[in-house]
């Protein structure tokens, strides 16, 4: 693991500050999010495919979950230049895209091939990288996998995030479903990232689940370090790093920007995570469109190693 001091002090933390640590475009904050699918302000994306915002195994910079490529409020008022003009908006440099989830025992697509082709294209043209995932479930998981693979060769996305929590835990085989699904996943991905996404305490904190079999194929974590109800110790991120840091060489912290966190709790969990590769996200863009103050605290979050006191 990292010398914490020696990543802080490299990373130039000073109280109340944040110091940009990689090369990114200047961007435009001038004009709120655009709640209710209205036209955002302008901003500047990241990489596409192949771009900064995800040119190698894991992604750089700022991204974003996306649950479903209409969410907007009210529900259907969104369309995909909207879409694309929100996230350059929020400085996003990649987003995942959500393909398909097992649901009460039935296989679901979240979205048509049409709408996703369209949606793709157009936060693309704004010059952020494009990835997606899926949440599988154990019973289910070949069927998982095969539409999986079938995205992968339909949209050529700079890479791929298996979301799996609950249903695994205690499951009967779930450490050889597991492996066999990430193994296929990573091997239709060939020189793309594959991660992984699950619970922030990691390991120590949930046993029962196939934590070296979901890691064994991945390229990096994605830890979702939330504390939903704000009650956790003050040293739960850096805890949660160091614990995923035992599955992974990088990992990349996922913050949730939902109605449970007020914009001072966003900042401070943010401010508590340390970095050790420069890639964060959030959880999720339909949750940025409900309040332009949170919105903006994912927009003007500033990646940089350690963490700020």
């Amino acid at each position: 693991m990292p010398d914490w001091k020696k990543v802080a002090l490299y990373g130039g933390v000073a109280v109340g500050t944040y110091f940009v640590a990689r090369a990114i475009m200047d961007r435009k904050k001038d004009g709120p999010p655009a709640i209710g699918g209205g036209d955002a302000g302008g901003g500047g994306g990241g990489g596409g495919v192949g771009g900064p915002g995800w040119s190698g195994i894991v992604p750089n910079g700022k991204g974003i979950f996306i649950y479903d490529l209409d969410d907007a409020k009210p529900k259907g008022s969104g369309t995909p230049e909207k879409m694309a003009d929100k996230l350059e908006w929020l400085n996003m440099d990649w987003v995942m895209v959500q393909t398909h989830r097992i649901e009460n025992g039935q296989l679901k697509h979240t979205d048509t091939k049409a709408k996703r082709d369209s949606y793709i294209a157009a936060i693309r043209e704004k010059g952020i990288a494009v990835g997606m995932w899926g949440w599988p479930e154990p019973d289910m998981s070949e069927e998982f996998t095969e539409v999986a693979l079938d995205m992968i060769a339909e949209h050529n996305p700079a890479g791929y995030m298996v979301n799996a929590e609950a249903p695994w835990r205690f499951a009967a085989n779930a450490g050889p479903k597991a492996s066999n699904m990430m193994q296929a996943i990573k091997d239709a991905l060939g020189n793309r990232g594959l991660g992984f996404t699950s619970f922030g305490g990691g390991p120590p904190f949930i046993p029962g689940f196939p934590w070296d079999e979901f890691a064994e194929y991945a390229d990096f974590g994605c830890p979702q370090i939330y504390d939903m109800g704000n009650q956790y110790a003050e040293n739960y991120p850096s805890k949660a790093m160091a614990h995923w840091g035992e599955l992974f060489d990088n990992n990349i912290p996922a913050w949730t920007c939902g109605e449970s966190k007020t914009p001072a709790a966003m900042i401070s969990i943010q401010n508590r995570t340390p970095l050790t590769h420069l890639g964060a996200c959030w959880w999720s863009y339909r949750s940025a469109l409900l309040s332009n103050a949170r919105a903006e605290v994912v927009r003007d979050y500033q990646l940089s190693f350690g963490t700020v006191a």
